[in-house]
Order: structure tokens, then sequence, then C-alpha cells
């Protein structure tokens, strides 16, 4: 669908917030109330677009080290054509979505792979998330429970982190994945961690129609990290049980083996990777293994990074290098090739359609960036990239990035100022000679120390399609009044074109939308 055929959303939300504090006590607690109405756009299927209405009432209290926290969501979506495309918790009239009772321990400092920085002593949750994919509150920021798991979760969580030994644990049932159970010790001494990682998942469910890929899965990993001066090492290996009789791959199991090495020497950085995955399936795992991800000052150029790692049978090797120089200058390479372990065995074989995927792929990237060094607060990169996917029954696909980026900002703190930011990236199929070009400007402005300004535009535009514009305009007022009074007010408007939404480490897909937002938060 035309995003022009939109009809025109509008989302009143509100926020109250109330916080009080008794030191003799030792107790804090907060309220809010969120509220949401609109029209969410399916941008594969027309008619799957819904008008959809929310509250969510969440509470979060705490005395000593206990906390409780819950939410309780009513949701109105209208009716679906086919309801099994749809998340399950826009479906529901009222739910419980979000409850936890968490024990905190004291907080330590410790090195390893659990916890890198800071960690609590212990922690204890109980537990239940529905993880609410909705694009309607998007901006409203919540603490999630931790979860292992991305799906909806009830159950316990358990982590405990001492000097040399660390501990973590999950049990509990998941909508998707079904049982849950698993245990992760750790240990550590002199920089080098040992771990171990295993876990159950019971009545895996892909396909609801026909149940034709339930599973019983059993994940045993050994991992080694350690951080020797300049040079820091990371080594797994995992071996995926699939019962005999079960779907996915009769009687088979799998392996996956992960190696990172890295090493910075004066200017020097130097990064490489290798896997080798043959029947496993990276999302039933218990822990991931720390993929090399470069952070880019990038917005449009980072949506088309990182795709090593992506398939679940095939062997790979990734290299990255990286120069610093003295003038402010930085000097990115990375590459990437990984291919099919064996097409015939793998997955695919229980979907055919999905033999057709590739054989192998390969992508080169280059970023460069610079920063003024008269100014610093003026900066400006470049991005190249080329992909290359070979397919079974196809020629190879090939495609080129090419991104510039440009930022500008008054040095910090940002008391008054801007900052400034523009992207532009241009993405050409050279197979077919289809073009893509997206662009990107968003800017914050600081007239005054308490009141602030975001404003974004983006553009994108497709040679066999129409132009696509999205924008969106933020203003944040922050005050204190008499009596410890801290108030915030936060006016949101703007066309969001979905996808891919990150933020602090977590990712989720949100649907394209247009809408306008109200936040106020007392604290007191």
């Amino acid at each position: 669908m035309n995003s022009c055929n939109l009809r025109l959303l509008l989302l009143a939300g509100a926020i109250l917030t109330g916080s009080a504090h008794a030191d003799e006590i030792g107790w804090t607690g907060t309220l809010g109330l969120n509220l949401g109405q609109g029209e969410i756009r399916n941008s594969q299927n027309d008619l799957l677009d819904r008008e959809y209405r929310e509250a969510i009432l969440d509470t979060d209290l705490s005395w000593k080290q206990f906390r409780l926290n819950t939410a309780l969501a009513w949701q109105s979506p209208s009716e679906f054509p086919d309801t099994r495309t749809i998340d399950s918790t826009l479906i529901r009239k009222a739910s419980l979505l979000r409850a936890s009772l968490e024990w905190q321990g004291p907080v330590l400092l410790r090195a390893g792979t659990i916890s890198t920085t800071f960690g609590r002593g212990m922690s204890l949750s109980l537990y239940r998330d529905e993880q609410l994919q909705n694009p309607l509150l998007d901006k409203i920021e919540r603490e999630d429970t931790p979860t292992t798991w991305d799906s909806s979760v009830q159950g316990g969580y358990l982590e405990y982190l001492g000097e040399t030994v660390a501990l973590k644990a999950v049990a509990g049932h998941s909508d998707y994945y079904g049982n849950l159970l698993g245990i992760n010790p750790e240990f550590t001494r002199d920089r080098t961690t040992l771990g171990l990682a295993w876990n159950t998942v019971d009545d895996v469910v892909i396909d609801a129609e026909t149940d034709a890929l339930n599973q019983d899965v059993e994940n045993r990993e050994l991992y080694l990290s350690q951080y020797l001066g300049n040079w820091d090492f990371f080594v797994s290996h995992l071996e995926q049980v699939v019962p005999a009789g079960e779907a996915r791959v009769a009687g088979k199991g799998g392996v996956a083996t992960y190696a990172a090495v890295g090493t910075q020497l004066l200017d020097w950085s130097v990064r490489a990777e290798y896997k080798y995955y043959r029947l496993t399936s990276e999302k039933l795992r218990f822990n991931n293994p720390p993929i090399v991800q470069q952070e880019i000052p990038s917005r449009l150029i980072a949506r088309k990074r990182k795709r090593f790692n992506h398939f679940d049978d095939e062997v790979g090797f990734q290299l990255e290098l990286q120069r610093l120089f003295r003038n402010e200058m930085e000097v990115f390479f990375s590459a990437a090739q990984t291919s099919r372990m064996d097409p015939e065995s793998s997955s695919a074989t229980l979907l055919p359609e999905l033999k057709e995927v590739r054989d192998a792929y390969q992508e080169y990237t280059a970023n460069w960036q610079w920063t003024m060094p008269s100014a610093k607060h003026v900066m400006l990169g470049l991005a190249w990239a080329e992909e290359s996917e070979a397919r079974v029954d196809a020629p190879s696909i090939l495609y080129r990035n090419m991104g510039l980026s440009g930022s500008l900002y008054t040095p910090l703190p940002l008391v008054r100022g801007l900052e400034l930011n523009a992207e532009y990236l241009s993405r050409e199929a050279v197979y077919d000679k289809h073009t893509q070009d997206l662009a990107l400007l968003w800017m914050d402005i600081f007239p005054l120390p308490d009141l602030s300004f975001n404003l974004t535009a983006d553009f994108e535009h497709h040679s066999d399609t129409n132009e696509d514009w999205m924008g969106s305009t933020e203003a944040r007022y922050d005050f204190a009044t008499p009596g410890d009074l801290h108030h915030s007010l936060t006016v949101f408007a703007g066309r969001l074109r979905g996808g891919l939404v990150c933020s602090s480490g977590n990712c989720r897909i949100v649907a394209p939308f247009r809408g306008a937002k109200l936040q106020y938060t007392l604290q007191f």
C-alpha cells in the first residue's frame, strides 16, 4: 500500500509518574498511565491495516532489596482475516502485560562474560513478560524485565555474580518456544573465564497450522574467554541435540563452533571471527556469541551492515581492521565470506523453498571518518559496501552501497546549542539495475537549558516506485517547582517508516504509522 493511502493516525498519550521516597523505610514508588489510539499499517498486506486503542497501567514499587513491577494492558484491535500472522498480544482484550518480583543483592565489580562491567551480587526475578510490539507507545521508555528468548515468557530468572563464580539460570514457559529451562555457570580467574551453558526447549511451534516443525532441543555449550593485555580471545563449541523422530532434522543434531580474536597495537585494531555452524538453530541457544559489531555514527548505513552469523548451516570467516590517525581520522575495513555447509541435509530439507536462499555470501565494507582538528564538533564520514549472493538456481546477485554522513554540533556539554546530522545512502542492485536512495536529516536544538527540540526528515526513493517522505518533531521541557517537584513535558508528532528499531541494544520490528503523543512525568 502506498504511503499516501495512509489514514491519519492520532495518538493521545499521557504518562503520570509519581515518585515517593522515604529514607527511614527505604521505599520508592512510581505509577504510570499510557493511552494510545490510531491506525497501524502493515507494509506487506493491506488487509492487515488496523485501528488500535490501548491503555496501560504501569506500577513500580521498591522496598529495601525487593522490587515489584506490574503492567496491566487493555487493547482493542480490529478483527483480522488471519490472526496467525499477528502477535498474540495484539489480539487479547485485556492482559497482564508484565509482572515481576525481584530481589537484588549488593552491587560489585567483576570482569567476565556474563557481566563485563558492573553487576548485582545476586538477582532473583519471578516474572511474566508479554513484550508487546506496539509502535504507538514506542517513544515511552519502559525498563524491560530480563528475558533470555525473544518471545513472551513467564517463569523465573536467577543471576549470581561472585568474584570468581557467576551463575544465571532461567525456567519458565514461552508462548512461542514452549517450556524453557537453562543454566549457565562461569568461572573467572586472572582475566580468564570458562563457561558452561545448558538449556532445553520443548514443544517448539514454528508452524502453528501443521506443527511440521515441532521439536525438543537440547543445547550443550562450552566457551572460554581471555583478556591478556591488548589481546582478547573468545571461543565456544556447542552441540545441539534433536531427538530421533523430531521434525527438524530427524535423528540428527548439530554442532556450532565460533571463535573471535582481537588486538589493539598502537593505533591499529584488528579483529577476526570464524564460524562453523552445522544444523543448528541460533535462536534456541542460551547464549549467543559476542558477534563483533563496529559502531559507526550512522543510522542509514548501519541498516545495511552485519550479515555474518545470519544462517544456521554454514562456515564463514570475517576480518575487521581499524586504524586511528593522529589527525582525528579513522579508517575501518571489514570482509566477510560464508558458504552453506550442506543445503541438501540442512533445515531447508523440510522447507524446499529455503533451499534456494543462497549457497555463498560475501560482503566488503569500508568506512572513513574525519573530525576537523581545529573544531572537534565537525565530523565527516564516507562508507562503501559491496555484497554478493550466489544462489542455487540463479547467477550471483551483486549490491553496492555508497553512503555519506556529516555531523555538526556544539562542544559538550550541550547546555545551549544544536547538533545537526545528515546522511545519504545509495543502494544499487547490479543484476537488475534497481536503485534505492535514502536520505536522513536530524537535528537537536537546545535553545534553553531546560528546553530541547528534535527534528527529523527521512526521504526514500526507489527507481520503480514513488518518492516517500517521513518526518517527526519532538519537544521536551523540564522544569522544577517548589517542594522538590520535577516535571517533564514531551510532545511528539510524526510519521515513521517502521522496520527495525533499536534502543539500548534491544531491537524490535515496528509497523509504519504516523501519530502524535503527549507525555507528562512528575517526580517528587
